[in-house]
């Protein structure tokens, strides 16, 4: 006989098991194409309807194994009746990141473990949205939804991924309606215009080949899901996000967004009123930031989503809007989280809703403002609807099982959450979210205006030879010699293309060095056109690959071991125009007896091609320059040339050559001085920080491999010189800059400045006062724009400038401040020049001379004020004086036979006499000063400068009424 506790036992077994089968056998059961789903009926506080959820169903086959990297492919049916009644696994994530979270927000939900089906980067994870739903559209009949009345909704990177449905091929007739909720696809801070670095960073990491993406992505298959996650937890800044694939994005979703090549849907998107408040907040300020925060502690913050350092001066412009300038820390804090979640979620939700508005969808747009009354306790008080509060109310979590709120809804909430479900709900039923209850939601029509009104404030030659030559020069009596042509490396053709110069060899007997050089190859009519616009008269050389000379000009007989003062000159073009043939040394050698050397280097794809690696590191034209300052220090002396007082100069690009070899490893001892016109390191349009994805367009455009860097630059350098002349004269927008290339410059440019690592030598530096006055305005400014100008012209144009969407409300404000509002198309056209030739030129000069001085340094800064008599009369009268004009008096062209001036007056005359002066005398003491002249003051914490015309006027901050630059003294 049974024990009465084992009845007992037996009964409560018998009573479970009936109850587990009632459960099971009343639990809602789905026939679908692939198999039977067993799901389980959820309760909702407040109402009797009883949901059914069916949790974990496949839609398609576990990404692992060969399927990782890959499109997710169709799950396969299965037998019988699959249980869908347990959460199913999250995807390969660090799982605490999303348990600190939900402890943070007063929420209890079971967090699932992880699993290895980790969605690669590639978009794949956005093409699984699209698998699901396809799903959705071939199965949700069997749960009685309408596959013809679809809505998709997300929030964050779920409102950006809404957001780029929107915008792809794939998912065409997928969904019927969109919401994103505080994200969309004009958030950049969610992708990734090159992703192979970050994969050659994955690869280096797990020991896999690096150089070549079929290895990458196949080493990268077969990694262990634990290799996968310590990548992800070791190294939380590589972010893995969004690429323009060709397959999911064919186009950038900016691109798409502009021409309307959405699908037309009803849309709705929205933010709330304090995105940066506090759960982003946290991510981005400095400790103890709640009391209040220094606003000195918020710029380098500012600076994460503005790192371009020529937007330096536009960070502080935006802080004394946001910030004020009071030093309030409670006012700073306030205004820097309002900042933050602008520029990270308002600003894109504006310019998202308009592109949808202007494609005549019907947009509907929300600002949401309610805080969670159990969060409130959670919070400080100044914190308002921060990011994702939204959600509780949406998904009416105050109703919820699964999830639950800690702390009991109040009735307000309740109620406010049943108002946005059914917003939400009328929207996903109708298209619109109004309806019956409902406040009317009104479509977006016009743009919710963001309104910023900040003001901005010879001898014998001991290479292998003699040289000799005489030319004549107009007002000296004394003479000069000219060695045109001197040789300094090896013809560059293959094998030596793409690579480093050799030191020339010695010849035998006299050479001649009578004729000038050829230019390196470039589209010679660019500088034809260019000398009939300035009423200057030189002979233009022919090009060829067999370029790397350069032009000695020394005062006649020097005296017995004189020791004379060097000036290397180094031209200017871009990077991909100009020659030493185009400049006369002659008149500034005799005048400041002086020996005077000009310099060629190789330019465009041959001197800037780079695969960003060893195969082709890039920046051999200014690897050109450092083997001719090479060769002066070894034979100067033959031409009475002092190699221990040596000074580099040059002009725009020979500026920005200038102001590089400053901060190169390469250059050191080479030089004692340096005069960088027009043109610094700071100038950020001249550098390409993709050199790759430019290498591999120029082997598309000539049949070259292009997934294989050693290969792209074998090809290359093979290719004939016509057929690299025909690429660049066809595809004048493919620009070779400068490249980080670990051996001319080991770090970028604006490091090195701000860590003054640079070469401590007297600096002189300065810029036209109308730099964008003429010549280069033509580049830019739309038809007829002499006579004045449209703002609504002048906005593309300023995209040129700063192309990142989110800068679109900044370059709005800077043009308030350039243009003004009133509509003068006068004032429009002489602040658009002005504008870009201080964002071009002089806020990176001055930027430039601020490291020099803060390295201590003496630097000597200038603004030239002059136009040349003969240019005036070819050029409108508002022009001042424009990109060069500085040039024709340095080098005294009113003195020379090489290049002639013609018509100089006796004012012209005697400006140039006093500018040869000023940097004569600079060569030769590393101060402009001397006798005669008005004292030049050296540039220091009062910004002094010379403003240089017929009269020389000393003046402190320059440009101060348009803008402020931070001191860069980090120290």
């Amino acid at each position: 006989m049974k024990k009465p506790t084992d009845l007992l036992r037996l009964s409560l077994s018998i009573g479970l098991l009936i109850l587990y089968t009632s459960a099971e056998s009343n639990a809602p059961v789905v026939q679908t194409k692939l198999g039977g789903l067993r799901g389980q009926y959820v309760s909702v506080k407040g109402k009797e309807t009883v949901v059914q959820a069916y949790l974990g169903v496949p839609f398609a086959k576990p990404p692992i194994g060969p399927l990782r990297l890959a499109p997710p492919q169709p799950v396969e049916g299965w037998e019988g009746v699959r249980d869908a009644t347990q959460q199913p696994l999250m995807c390969l994530q660090d799982r605490q990141i999303t348990k600190d979270l939900f402890s943070n927000v007063s929420m209890t939900v079971e967090i699932p473990e992880v699993t290895g089906d980790k969605y690669a980067p590639g978009n794949m994870g956005l093409i699984d949205q699209v698998e699901a739903l396809r799903w959705v559209k071939e199965h949700i009949h069997n749960f009685g939804g309408d596959s013809k009345s679809v809505t998709i909704f997300g929030e964050s990177a779920g409102g950006v991924s809404v957001s780029l449905l929107l915008l792809s091929p794939l998912s065409t007739g997928l969904f019927h309606g969109a919401i994103a909720e505080s994200g969309t696809a004009v958030m950049d801070a969610l992708f990734n215009p090159n992703p192979l670095p970050v994969a050659q960073m994955v690869a280096n990491m797990s020991g896999c080949e690096s150089t070549n993406t079929e290895k990458i992505a196949d080493c990268v298959r077969k990694l262990t899901a634990d290799d996968i996650l310590n990548i992800h937890k070791q190294n939380q800044m590589l972010a893995f996000v969004v690429t323009v694939d060709g397959q999911f994005l064919p186009k950038s979703a900016m691109e798409i967004s502009q021409n309307h090549e959405m699908h037309k849907v009803p849309f709705m998107t929205g933010v709330n009123d304090n995105e940066g408040g506090w759960i982003i907040g946290k991510l981005f300020a400095p400790p103890g930031w709640e009391n209040g925060v220094d606003r000195v502690k918020v710029m380098p913050i500012m600076a994460m989503f503005y790192p371009d350092p020529k937007d330096q001066w536009i960070t502080e412009l935006i802080a004394d809007e946001y910030l004020g300038t009071s030093g309030n820390r409670v006012k700073n804090r306030d205004g820097f989280t309002e900042l933050v979640g602008d520029i990270m979620f308002t600003i894109p939700a504006l310019q998202t809703a308009n592109f949808h508005r202007d494609a005549g969808v019907p947009v509907y747009l929300y600002e949401f403002q309610q805080t969670p009354s159990m969060l409130k306790k959670m919070r400080p008080s100044f914190v308002g609807s921060d990011h994702g509060d939204e959600l509780m109310f949406v998904f009416g979590s105050c109703f919820t099982s699964h999830v639950i709120m800690d702390v009991l809804c109040t009735e307000e909430e309740e109620q406010l959450s049943k108002i946005m479900m059914s917003y939400w709900g009328n929207f996903a039923h109708t298209g619109s979210p109004n309806g019956a209850g409902c406040l009317v939601h009104g479509h977006s029509t016009d743009q919710k205006e963001i309104t910023w009104t900040k003001n901005w404030a010879g001898g014998p030659d001991q290479t292998g030879g003699s040289e000799r030559a005489v030319c004549e020069r107009k007002g000296e009596g004394d003479g000069g010699a000219g060695l045109l042509g001197r040789a300094v490396c090896q013809t560059t053709y293959w094998p030596l293309r793409l690579a480093p110069p050799q030191p020339v060899e010695g010849w035998e007997g006299i050479r001649d060095a009578t004729q000038q050089p050829l230019m390196c190859l470039q589209d010679r009519q660019i500088t034809v056109d260019l000398f009939s616009n300035v009423s200057l008269t030189v002979d233009i050389p022919e090009v060829s690959e067999d370029c790397l000379y350069l032009n000695i000009y020394t005062p006649v007989k020097p005296a017995e071991n004189t020791k004379l003062p060097v000036m290397v000159w180094i031209h200017g073009g871009g990077f991909a125009i100009g020659s030493a043939s185009t400049y006369d040394g002659s008149a500034l050698a005799a005048y400041q007896d002086v020996v005077v050397v000009l310099i060629q280097y190789r330019l465009g794809l041959l001197g800037f091609f780079s695969t960003g690696d060893k195969y082709a590191p890039g920046n051999m034209g200014l690897i050109d320059q450092v083997e001719a300052l090479r060769w002066v220090k070894e034979h100067i002396h033959n031409f009475g040339g002092d190699s221990k007082s040596v000074t580099i100069f040059g002009e725009s690009a020979g500026g920005v050559s200038v102001s590089l070899l400053l901060l190169s490893p390469l250059s050191t001892g080479l030089f004692h001085g340096a005069i960088a016109e027009s043109g610094t390191a700071a100038m950020d349009v001249l550098f390409n920080p993709n050199p790759l994805l430019v290498a591999q367009t120029v082997a598309n455009m000539s049949g070259c491999e292009s997934t294989n860097t050693e290969k792209i630059a074998y090809c290359v350098r093979k290719l004939t010189a016509d057929h690299i002349m025909n690429i660049q004269k066809q595809n004048q927008m493919l620009y070779f800059g400068v490249t980080v290339d670990g051996q001319f410059l080991s770090k970028s440019a604006m490091e090195i400045s701000q860590n003054h690592e640079m070469h401590k030598v007297p600096f002189m530096t300065g810029v036209n006062d109308n730099e964008v006055g003429w010549l280069l305005a033509k580049l830019f400014a739309p038809p007829g724009w002499e006579n004045g100008v449209d703002r609504v012209k002048v906005m593309p144009i300023m995209a040129m400038f700063y192309p990142d969407p989110k800068d679109q409300w900044i370059t709005e404000l800077i043009a308030d401040e350039y243009l003004g509002t009133s509509g003068n198309r006068v004032k429009n056209r002489d602040g658009f020049t002005e504008l870009v030739g201080d964002i071009m030129f002089t806020i990176p000069a001055l930027q430039t001379a601020n490291f020099h001085r803060d390295a201590g340094v003496p630097v000597y800064l200038y603004e030239f004020q002059q136009t040349p008599s003969m240019l005036k009369k070819m050029r409108p009268s508002f022009v001042g004086s424009d990109h060069g004009d500085e040039l024709m008096f340095v080098f005294g062209y009113c003195f020379t036979s090489h290049v002639i001036m013609d018509g100089c007056t006796e004012e012209d005359e005697q400006l140039s006499r006093i500018m040869m002066s000023y940097w004569g005398n600079f060569a030769r003491t590393g101060s402009p000063n001397g006798a005669g002249l008005v004292q030049w003051p050296q540039y220091g914490p009062e910004g002094d400068y010379l403003g240089i015309g017929l009269e020389q006027v000393p003046g402190q901050h320059l440009k101060r009424d348009r803008f402020h630059l931070p001191d860069t003294d980090c120290s």
